[in-house]
């Protein structure tokens, strides 16, 4: 049997996911947000006072990234870190105010956006699609 790198699932998902990675950053730029600063925005607007490992996990990112990116988002003001009253050594991240606004107002864009992106699929297709990344993801 030959190999085709065009019918290589990783070469496929790969292309999809730098695509929408190039696309996106345009779709966030008004909002002075990178993809990776949005999700970890978004992480904490789904339950604040994570941990830097927390959000290490949730988003598929080593701890130095995720200290990166938080550093960035906090000059932004758009989280804040305190110590935690249990153990004042692990770090607690707060997404403030003005970061959920700024998440709120970016919402309709990013689904605009993964509209245009499946705009080829059906409503089927697309929940079908989501079900077997979510079980490559857990391979």
């Amino acid at each position: 049997m030959a190999y085709k790198l065009n019918d290589a699932l990783g070469y496929l998902v790969n292309i999809v996911a730098g695509r929408y990675k190039n696309e996106i950053y345009s779709v966030l730029a008004p909002y002075d947000l990178t993809p990776e600063q949005w999700i970890v925005l978004n992480r904490l607007w789904e339950g604040d006072g994570k941990t830097q490992r927390e959000l290490a996990i949730e988003t598929f990112k080593d701890e130095p990234n995720i200290a990166r990116i938080l550093q960035k988002l906090e000059c932004k003001a758009y989280v804040h870190r305190c110590a935690d009253c249990k153990d004042r050594r692990i770090m607690l991240v707060y997404i403030t105010e003005t970061g959920k606004c700024v998440a709120e107002a970016a919402l309709p864009v990013i689904f605009d956006y993964q509209k245009r992106m499946t705009k080829r699929l059906s409503d089927s297709e697309v929940l079908l699609l989501k079900g077997l990344l979510k079980k490559l993801m857990g391979n």
